[in-house]
């Protein structure tokens, strides 16, 4: 069923020439500790891919359950071997279709406290993956190319500018589209806007 859903999105989008990708969620350690559901992961991928998808995002954002006993609230160091042995798996499979990951840490100025999380990540993933980022915090009002500079690797600015399933989800955000400085022009690779699709009365 998701695969005939993906064929007709697929064909809109090539009536209308925009470039899709495909996207899906590793889930934490119990969803991709073993390689049986590595290779369904993997094995999905490639399905998408060889079905037209002309890229492939890795969306490993919130897929720790939020834990009061865990320090690192939605990051655990401890899904972060199997986050990368899937990402190394991935891209044997799919080779240089895999365009970006989002990891559980996804927004701060430093991988500092996250250290634990990102080194076996950042030893498997291929330098030209664009690192999927908010900014300095999940929900930014300005944001300029500095945001982002510290970031060794390319970057695909995932802007919650216009996001409501935090806050107020019940209003449409229908303000403005300000506060970017056009330095992120060169500091990222691309960028994604949240549309914002989170209210009760669409």
């Amino acid at each position: 069923d998701h695969l005939e859903r993906f064929k007709r999105i697929r064909q809109k989008c090539d009536e209308k020439k925009i470039t899709l990708w495909a996207g899906m969620r590793p889930g934490d350690k119990r969803f991709c500790k073993n390689k049986a559901d590595r290779d369904a992961f993997n094995g999905n991928a490639a399905i998408y891919i060889e079905n037209g998808a002309k890229g492939f995002y890795f969306a490993g954002d919130d897929t720790h359950p939020k834990d009061a006993n865990n320090p690192y609230g939605h990051i655990c160091p401890d899904d972060a071997v199997y986050h990368a042995r899937l990402i190394e798996d991935l891209q044997n499979k799919i080779g240089d279709n895999l365009k970006s990951i989002c990891g559980q840490q996804y927004k701060g100025d430093s991988f500092d406290h996250c250290k634990k999380y990102w080194a076996p990540i950042f030893e498997v993933l291929k330098p030209d993956v664009m690192l999927t980022w908010t900014g300095p915090q999940t929900w930014n009002r300005e944001l300029t190319g500095r945001d982002f500079s510290w970031i060794n690797r390319p970057v695909m600015l995932f802007d919650n500018f216009f996001a409501n399933n935090s806050k107020k989800p019940e209003k449409v955000p229908i303000y403005p589209y300000t506060g970017r400085d056009n330095t992120l022009v060169t500091a990222v690779e691309a960028a994604v806007i949240n549309p914002g699709l989170h209210f009760p009365y669409q």
